[in-house]
């Protein structure tokens, strides 16, 4: 998958897959605060992140 073709936020699976991480890694990295672009709404269960600042990218 390229970058190109990825949303622009990213659940964990979706980053995991692009990484070669498992899920429970990349969550792990996101409460650690080691994910540049990782949020949570107020509320929500899941993360997510932002693509163009997780992967370094100019979007």
């Amino acid at each position: 998958m390229g970058v190109n073709e990825l949303p622009p936020i990213m659940t964990t699976a979706q980053y995991a897959a692009v990484m070669g991480m498992s899920e429970w890694t990349v969550r792990k990295h996101c409460r650690l605060g080691i994910i540049p672009g990782a949020f949570k709404h107020p509320g929500a269960k899941e993360w997510r992140i932002r693509t163009a600042e997780a992967l370094g990218v100019c979007a």
